[in-house]
């Protein structure tokens, strides 16, 4: 029997489940064209993950590094992360199991997108044509607070995205205790996007369920009906869940004596671009209200023409609510107690990391519109088959010019960072120091860690969440750079004097010093040179006489 969105020629159950999983398939092989050549391994943020992994996995290593040797450990993504991947790692491999976990997080997103679209949209081309909006380098990686929903890497937020779209699903399909099972997960993994979905799932099931209660008259009665109606034993087991990972987020935002100076070094100084609207380039803020704008726009010419985007009553109140909600948090969470009214809570839990959510639905109210046009003027499966030949005609375009510009393996790496610049001087440092040195490294050198084995001062990457924690990286920053930092990345290391690298090795125990190949220090023992760095002993210092 025909669907509706097949062509009529098509009626056998089996030809239609063929054909949608030859569409499906050809999406991913195309996303894997496009996406699949910067999957990056031990690269950008992998370079703090994988010394907490590398500490999981061997208790030793790294044995005098700042980082690792906090007593606290937070409930923090970075920490449980490091867990589940040195876990996981223990059978695998550290490379192979990040390799696994990226596949699933992405296939999952990609799939659950397409889920969502199809029976949002009661469209399974507008449930294609989401998950190419992710796949699309133009559409995919330009968001709000340089967040995206599938990256070329693998983050503690992704593997979280793809559990809270699946929570999603099974909220829309009223499959509670699964769906806030999963939430639960899904905060511990990473607070922010998980108890800020949660909290949108919850209006959108309240609105969904207040929209059905059509057989009572009366607020009042409306109310205690919709009461008795909300799963609240869920809810339940959500708190009960999350709590393991939430209740050191929340402690650590009740103590006010460190709390604003903490949240200052880690919104305003270590990262606005998550965190702070007014630190945006305005293309990214133009090109996400334009896109949310059109759909809206497309939405309510629609409405006012009595045309349906939306498959059912109940998927347009859930959606719509989940849209609206999400977007209210963004601007009243994000921006007005973060740029008028800051309210510390609210900043560390990133209210802008659920930017791509509405974005997404926004993209798939867009494709509904533009195919409901096409419906109005053409036969359905005309419009099927154009749709279809638009959607593959554009994909093989981009997927060519992607190709003749990088190569098909061209920005692919599966087996860790390369040291370019630094690789000699990270080999000697390997090979010809003891294991339990500490190294002055200039902060901004994100590899140091890894590519030296040794463990390091600071850098400009790496910390860990607690109050002390980011105090004391603060801290070692302002010695590195000779003075109390007030703009992130001003640092004069390479001006530091022979009497202020004496301090800071006295200070925290760090013998051996890697500066630019333009920097001579008379005082200190010279062990290594090239064209880039040099490394020096720092004689003189009491921690290493």
């Amino acid at each position: 029997m025909s669907t509706g969105y097949f062509p009529d020629y098509i009626t056998d159950t089996s030809r239609d489940t063929l054909l949608l999983t030859g569409v499906l398939l050809a999406t991913f092989l195309l996303g894997f064209a496009i996406r699949g050549p910067l999957y990056q391994f031990g690269l950008n943020d992998h370079n703090e993950q994988l010394i907490v992994v590398y500490r999981f996995i061997d208790s030793s290593y790294l044995a005098t590094d700042f980082v690792l040797n906090q007593k606290t450990r937070p409930a923090s993504p970075r920490y449980l992360f490091g867990f589940l991947v040195g876990t996981i790692s223990s059978g695998l491999g550290v490379k192979l199991a990040y390799f696994v976990l990226h596949l699933l997080s992405t296939v999952g997103i990609l799939s659950s997108v397409f889920y969502l679209g199809r029976e949002i949209f009661d469209d399974w081309i507008v449930g294609t044509a989401m998950v190419g909006t992710l796949l699309l380098p133009v559409t995919g990686d330009v968001s709000l607070g340089g967040n995206s929903l599938v990256g070329r890497y693998l983050l503690p937020s992704h593997l979280a995205d793809a559990m809270a779209l699946l929570g999603i699903i099974c909220a829309y399909k009223r499959k509670y205790f699964w769906g806030f099972a999963i939430l639960g997960l899904t905060s511990i993994i990473h607070a922010s996007i998980g108890s800020w979905i949660t909290g949108i799932v919850i209006v959108a099931i309240t609105a969904r369920e207040y929209d059905c209660l059509d057989g009572f008259e009366g607020l009042r009665r409306k109310v205690r009906a919709l009461i008795v109606q909300l799963p609240w034993q869920p809810l339940l087991l959500y708190v009960l869940i999350a709590f393991a990972g939430l209740y050191r987020v929340i402690a650590s935002n009740l103590d006010t004596t460190v709390s604003a100076d903490t949240v200052w070094i880690l919104a305003y100084f270590r990262h606005p671009h998550h965190y702070v609207p007014s630190s945006w380039p305005l293309v990214e803020i133009v090109e996400y209200v334009s896109v949310v704008a059109l759909a809206l726009a497309l939405y309510t010419v629609a409405r006012r023409n009595e045309r349906r985007l939306f498959g059912d009553r109940e998927s347009e109140v859930f959606a719509l609510t989940f849209f609206v909600t999400a977007i209210s948090v963004m601007g009243v969470g994000g921006f007005l107690f973060t740029e008028v009214v800051r309210l510390d809570f609210v900043v560390k839990l990133q209210p802008f990391h659920i930017d791509y959510y509405p974005k997404v639905l926004a993209f798939g109210l867009l494709v509904a519109g533009i195919r409901l046009s096409i419906d109005r003027v053409v036969s359905s499966t005309v419009s099927t088959n154009a749709a279809l030949a638009v959607l593959f005609l554009l994909s093989a375009s981009l997927v060519g010019t992607h190709v003749a510009s990088h190569g098909v393996n061209g920005q692919m790496v599966v087996d860790g960072p390369t040291y370019s610049e630094e690789s000699g001087s990270y080999e000697w440092i390997r090979e010809n120091t003891p294991e339990e040195s500490t190294i002055i490294t200039p902060p901004s050198i994100r590899t140091a860690r890894l590519g030296t084995d040794r463990a390091i001062v600071a850098d400009y990457k790496t910390f860990v969440f607690t109050p002390e924690g980011i105090a004391g990286w603060k801290d070692r920053l302002d010695a590195l750079c000779g003075t109390e930092l007030q703009s992130f990345g001003e640092c004069e290391y390479d001006q530091l004097s022979s009497e202020e690298i004496v301090g800071i090795s006295q200070k925290y125990g760090a013998c051996y010093l890697m500066v630019s190949s333009e920097r001579l220090y008379e005082k200190f023992d010279l062990r290594y040179e090239d064209e880039e760095y040099r490394v020096y002993y720092v004689s003189g210092s009491e921690a290493c006489d």
